[in-house]
């Protein structure tokens, strides 16, 4: 049994079906979602100005019927967690799922080179969920003020780094809403942009907080031509978690992302195929200041990396020891030190 097509008035029977399968990542369910494609009502118009409150509105419209539910991400962006089972564990996450953690640990970490932070950064941690990106960059000497608009996240983030002594100030808000007199390095956002209805005010805001040559990073977000622009995305993923916890989850296409960088006033450049799940990781500044920051700094580490993971992604009988051995040969002679300079 497939899912094949499913409309929009059939998601509550899709996602039952997913949970009996022990969730759309298990791999009970892969075979299932297989083939999902979703047909909805919403008329959503391309040719209008993607940027304009009638295309956001257009999505919203999308996102009521797809959620069944008005669009109040105060409440629709929550999650259960257990503060108390969580604070004395190893990680936020509490579990030992080694090959997860270590994927969003290094996710985290090459965001980190790319971003070439100087040291004793201080970086501001949007979205910053469970925490785990914010434990990560205090154990790299990171003072993280961490944001999140789910409370549950903020107090676990706040008590886990008052017990493991990490300079960690965790704060509960919205990406437009934060409100802070200091000023950072950097500002990571971790698979939580996509979150946003309008990600280039969001990206202005933060913006507004970064001291001189200050940078925003992102990884782990969804970069697609599913949309011309952008919009809620459609895959069975996606759509399960827009109905069943009421999440906004959209993704936009490289060129719309370029210039949503480019209308909160910053120049993006993106190093591929080093984030989570081998996506990119972007860099972006002012664009003022643009011409002064070297972006090839991290270039060499960053492609060697690109380059390995491409190897091993290979299939056993199709994978090349030399290109293997190629690849950590450059990562082993990439100028890594020019990371550490103020």
């Amino acid at each position: 049994m497939r899912a094949g097509i499913v409309r929009s008035s059939e998601l509550g029977d899709f996602v039952r079906e997913c949970d009996n399968r022990g969730g759309p990542q298990h791999p009970n369910c892969v075979e299932f979602i297989r083939d999902f494609k979703l047909q909805f009502d919403t008329l959503v118009d391309q040719s209008i100005d993607p940027f304009s409150e009638a295309y956001v509105a257009q999505q919203v419209a999308l996102y009521e019927e797809l959620a069944l539910r008005k669009l109040n991400q105060d409440d629709g962006e929550q999650a259960a967690v257990g503060i108390e089972e969580r604070v004395n564990t190893p990680n936020p996450y509490g579990h030992a799922h080694t090959a997860f953690l270590a994927k969003h640990s290094r996710a985290v970490l090459s965001a980190l080179m790319a971003a070439n932070v100087p040291p004793a950064a201080k970086i501001l941690d949007m979205g910053s969920g469970w925490g785990l990106s914010s434990e990560i960059m205090a154990f790299c000497g990171v003072e993280v003020t961490a944001v999140d608009i789910n409370p549950d996240f903020i107090e676990l983030n706040r008590r886990r780094a008052e017990r493991l002594g990490l300079p960690i100030k965790a704060f509960h808000s919205t990406f437009d809403e934060f409100e802070t007199a200091e000023r950072f390095d950097a500002a990571l956002f971790y698979e939580c942009l996509h979150h946003a209805v309008r990600p280039w005010t969001a990206i202005k805001r933060v913006g507004s907080l970064l001291k001189p040559g200050g940078k925003v990073v992102f990884t782990g977000e969804p970069i697609n031509d599913n949309w011309k622009n952008w919009g809620l995305r459609t895959d069975p993923l996606a759509v399960y978690c827009i109905h069943k916890f009421g999440w906004f989850e959209s993704g936009w296409s490289m060129s719309f992302l370029h210039s949503a960088f480019d209308r909160a006033g910053f120049r993006l450049s993106i190093a591929q195929g080093v984030g989570t799940d081998n996506g990119p990781i972007g860099v972006a500044v002012r664009k003022d200041e643009a011409d002064g920051h070297d972006f090839t700094i991290a270039a060499p580490y960053m492609t060697a990396l690109s380059q390995l993971h491409e190897a091993l992604g290979r299939r056993p009988s199709a994978r090349r020891p030399t290109a293997v051995l190629a690849a950590l040969r450059r990562i082993a002679v990439a100028p890594v030190s020019r990371f550490l300079r103020p």
